[in-house]
């Protein structure tokens, strides 16, 4: 018997709030279809997605330390389905830099799959919808999703799912080993938000490091981990950006995170608004509270004041902090 779509969707909302936070919708091309237009699970959906597939937990715990000259990578405009293999062999034998570059193709590779299946998703909807103006919009989204899709074509064509599977283990291992990576996977994971229930131990395994990651950056200096640790503790808008895709709204750690963005002149007017109505709600004592908190964390991390190229540059990392694939061969 098919399970009713209500009953999914109160499961795909119960799941999203174990995740941490409500998602957003924003740019259509970037993100997943709003629930008014996702397709639903059926219990088969779900037992079909439900068999075993990789986890992190078959690669090493540690990184393998290279005593001879690293074997190189491909090159970086190589098609993945032909550097799979040797890249997946030379992660599971603990090469972190081979693990860095897969992590990156295949995230790559993952979220192109999931923008052409919204787009498929948009396409059905719109024959089956009598609104003529619902039915445009939803063609104007497609044809975003299809062009964003042309950007990969070269690099995917070939990938097999079982191949995807490994998008988000061998990323969260390449983090592991790297640290300069780990904003990344905590603000874009290599999950599908739309199946939650296929991928929860995934899930798990993310929520388990991504605020602490965050946390670590931020503490560290980085102006956009310091961004991001303010939008997950004060963004609760329904249209907010969903990077990092979950929130801990906490108004006394907002209001920490935002002074630590204004003392370093990374200013958002969204965010001293908020971070004005939060003070109200917490009042003197806990706003003082929260204040200090943030000069002790300006006392002991680097805390120079950044001017509006560096401010800007730190603003584009915290919506799109994905490392190049060039990168990984350092």
């Amino acid at each position: 018997m098919k399970a009713q779509p209500i009953v999914w969707l109160v499961v795909l909302v119960a799941g999203l709030a174990f995740v941490g936070g409500r998602l957003s919708t924003g740019t259509l091309s970037d993100q997943a279809p709003s629930i008014e237009y996702a397709e639903t699970a059926t219990t088969e959906d779900v037992a079909s997605t439900a068999s075993a597939k990789p986890d992190v937990q078959s690669l090493p715990t540690r990184a393998r330390i290279d005593t001879v000259a690293p074997e190189p990578l491909p090159p970086v405009d190589q098609p993945l389905a032909e550097s799979f293999d040797a890249l997946l062999e030379r992660t599971r034998h603990g090469d972190d830099r081979a693990a860095c570059r897969l992590s990156v193709d295949l995230a790559r590779c993952a979220r192109r799959a999931q923008m052409a299946s919204w787009s498929s998703s948009y396409e059905r909807q719109a024959e089956r919808t009598g609104d003529e103006a619902r039915a445009q919009r939803m063609i104007d989204q497609v044809v975003q999703l299809d062009a964003a899709l042309q950007r990969d074509e070269a690099l995917c064509a070939g990938v097999r799912g079982d191949q995807l599977d490994w998008a988000f283990p061998v990323q969260l291992a390449a983090a592991r080993w790297r640290p300069e990576l780990r904003v990344w996977v905590a603000s874009q994971p290599a999950l599908d938000p739309t199946r939650f229930l296929s991928d929860l131990e995934a899930w798990q395994q993310y929520r388990a490091v991504a605020l602490p990651w965050l946390r670590e950056a931020a503490l560290a200096g980085d102006p956009a981990a310091q961004i991001l640790m303010a939008r997950v503790y004060g963004d609760d808008r329904r249209n907010g950006p969903p990077i990092p895709p979950f929130r801990d709204i906490d108004d006394a750690a907002f209001v920490t995170w935002a002074q630590v963005l204004s003392r370093r002149n990374i200013v958002f007017q969204a965010v001293e608004r908020a971070a004005s109505e939060a003070q109200a709600r917490l009042g003197a004592a806990a706003t003082a509270a929260a204040l200090d908190e943030a000069e002790r964390i300006l006392a002991h991390s680097p805390a120079e004041t950044l001017d509006e190229n560096a401010g800007n540059d730190a603003t584009r990392r915290s919506f799109a902090p994905t490392p190049t694939a060039d990168s990984c061969a350092d």
